[in-house]
């Protein structure tokens, strides 16, 4: 399937803002401290395009890293991350929610990819939700990857976090995305309402970054086309 990305304008109701909209298609923006990190926060400020009230199936979203010039779609590959809608696709299910309409992801997966290799892990239950984009109520939701490393060679540990629905009728913006990711010691509290915070992925997925490439650069990706992943900000927080 082909994939393209594009800018657009959308007004809320501090002003407008221009969101890359993401068609299956990924982001990936290399870190400026490189790999120089054991734990790192990846989140993003995003919504999904207005399906009119229908579900979108076979879907999967991936936040995380990867070597350069290794993205998860990459046929060579180096990726460590979460995804939700479950590796082969899971369904994203439209809630309407008095107006403030919202996708919940069914499924979700610590992630590694090496080359054309999937590695995932599942454990406990999560549910990630992200505001449905429409013109007449825009919104904007939090979803963040949470990756833990020990050593250039060595397991793993990934967290996802999303926005609860009591988010979904939030207008929030990038100091709120700033402020979820900078609370590390607890579970993140936006406008007085808990991110939802997945169980730890503890994988035991073994990297080594001196056979596969150093994880040095963020990677998102979307997979369908009709219905893209509108990218509003991208932030990444250092916690040692």
């Amino acid at each position: 399937m082909a994939s393209s990305s594009s800018i657009i304008t959308r007004v809320f109701s501090f002003g407008s803002a221009q969101p890359l909209l993401l068609r299956c298609n990924e982001f990936t923006q290399k870190l400026a401290i490189g790999e120089h990190w054991t734990r790192l926060r990846v989140g993003m400020l995003c919504a999904l395009a207005n399906t009119n009230g229908m579900n979108i199936p076979a879907s999967v979203l991936k936040v995380g890293v990867c070597a350069e010039g290794k993205s998860c779609c990459s046929e060579n590959a180096a990726f460590m991350g979460f995804s939700s809608g479950a590796q082969g696709g899971g369904l994203a299910t439209y809630t309407a929610n008095s107006g403030n309409p919202y996708f919940s992801f069914s499924g979700h997966n610590g992630i590694m990819r090496l080359g054309t290799a999937y590695t995932t892990q599942q454990s406990g239950s999560f549910t990630a939700n992200i505001p449905c984009s429409i013109d007449a109520n825009p919104r904007r939701g939090i979803y963040m990857s949470d990756i833990i490393k020990a050593a250039p060679s060595a397991s793993f540990n990934l967290y996802g976090y999303s926005g609860a629905v009591a988010h979904a009728s939030l207008d929030l913006g990038m100091l709120d995305l700033y402020n979820a990711l900078e609370q590390t010691s607890v579970v993140s509290v936006v406008r007085g309402v808990s991110i939802i915070q997945s169980p730890v992925q503890n994988s035991g997925f073994v990297y080594n970054e001196q056979t596969y490439g150093y994880l040095n650069t963020v990677n998102i990706h979307w997979n369908h086309w009709m219905w893209p992943l509108e990218i509003y900000g991208v932030a990444v927080y250092l916690i040692n």
